[in-house]
C-alpha cells in the first residue's frame, strides 16, 4: 500500500491542504519535479531548523540554522509505478543547487544543502518516503526582528556590540508623523539607557516601506524621527545634544517590500551611533 509522507504532515502541523493554503507559491527558488503539485506549505518569519552535515573527518554532525523558514510539500500525480524514487528527487535537488554555486552537506533519509542566491544565505533539506511525495524545507538565514519592546539593558548591549538597534515599537498613526501612545514603553526604555550614558551621542532614524512616493516617505520618515526625538527631549528630559534626527524614507529596506510581512519589517526608527 502507498504510504503518503503527506498523511503524517497533515496530522503533525494540522496543514489542510488546497490551492487556498498556498501563501509561499510565489515564494519557490526551484520548481517541482516534473508530475509533482504543491499541496501545502508553511511560511514563518523566523524559526530554527537542524541541518545535518558531515564535517572533515566524515562524520555526520547537526547544526541548528535561524531564520525565515518555508516549508513546500509536493504530491506525485503520475502513475504509482512510475514515481521517482527518493535518489531521483535528491540528485535532481543536488544538480540544481550545484548550478547555483552551492553543495550538498549530507544525504541520508533526506538530504541536507547549502546555497546563496540574490545575498542570502540557504540552508535546505529535501525530504521524501519513497511515495514519489517529497518536502522540501528552506531556511533563509536572518536574526530576528525585536518586536518585543527593548529594555534599557538589552539596548546597551546591541549598541555596544552592533552599533545601532532596530525599534519597531515606536508607532505613528498611518501616513502621518504623529506618535501612537503604545510607543511609550519603547521610548521610556530609550530615554533611561540614553540618560544611563550620557557619554554617547546618537542619530534616530526614520524608515518606511515602498508604499506611495519616495519624496513623501523620505519627508515623513524625518518628520516621524523629529516627532521622536522631541517627544524624548520634552517627556522624558533626554539632553538635546545626545539626539540628532536623520530620515531615509524606503532608501534602506531590510527585507522585501514585495510582501506585508516585508513592509512591516521596513518600518521602524533606528537608533545609531554618532561621534
Amino acid at each position: 500500500m502507498k504510504i503518503l509522507l503527506f498523511a503524517l504532515f497533515t496530522i503533525t502541523s494540522g496543514i489542510a491542504f488546497g490551492q487556498n493554503n498556498l501563501p509561499c507559491q510565489e515564494k519557490e527558488i526551484f520548481s517541482p519535479l516534473p508530475n509533482h503539485e504543491m499541496v501545502g506549505c508553511e511560511d514563518r518569519e523566523f524559526d530554527s531548523f537542524p541541518i545535518n552535515f558531515l564535517d572533515a573527518q566524515g562524520n555526520r554532525n547537526q547544526e541548528t540554522k535561524e531564520g525565515q523558514k518555508i516549508v513546500t510539500y509536493y504530491r506525485w500525480q503520475g502513475n504509482w509505478d512510475d514515481r521517482p524514487s527518493k535518489a531521483m528527487i535528491f540528485k535532481n535537488y543536488q544538480n540544481a543547487v550545484e548550478k547555483l554555486g552551492g553543495e550538498l552537506l549530507y544525504s541520508g533519509s533526506a538530504a541536507y544543502f547549502y546555497f546563496e542566491k540574490s545575498g542570502n544565505k540557504y540552508w535546505m533539506e529535501v525530504n521524501s518516503d519513497g511515495s514519489g511525495d517529497y518536502s522540501v524545507t528552506l531556511i533563509r538565514e536572518d536574526t530576528m526582528t525585536q518586536y518585543v519592546s527593548w529594555t534599557a539593558k538589552e539596548i546597551n548591549k546591541a549598541m555596544a556590540e552592533d552599533g545601532q538597534v532596530s525599534f519597531y515599537g515606536i508607532l505613528f498613526d498611518t501616513d502621518q508623523a504623529t506618535l501612537r501612545p503604545e510607543s511609550e514603553d519603547t521610548l521610556k526604555e530609550i530615554a533611561t539607557f540614553l540618560k544611563e550614558n550620557p557619554q554617547i551621542k546618537v542619530y534616530l532614524v526614520g524608515h518606511t516601506d515602498n508604499t506611495g512616493n519616495p519624496e513623501h516617505n523620505l519627508s515623513l520618515s524625518k518628520r516621524r524621527a523629529e516627532a521622536t526625538v522631541q517627544y524624548l527631549i520634552q517627556k522624558h528630559e533626554v539632553p538635546e545634544s545626545q539626539i540628532k534626527p536623520e530620515g531615509v524614507g524606503e532608501l534602506s529596506p531590510v527585507a522585501s517590500n514585495l510582501s506585508e510581512e516585508g513592509k512591516a519589517k521596513n518600518r521602524r526608527v533606528v537608533m545609531v551611533l554618532r561621534k
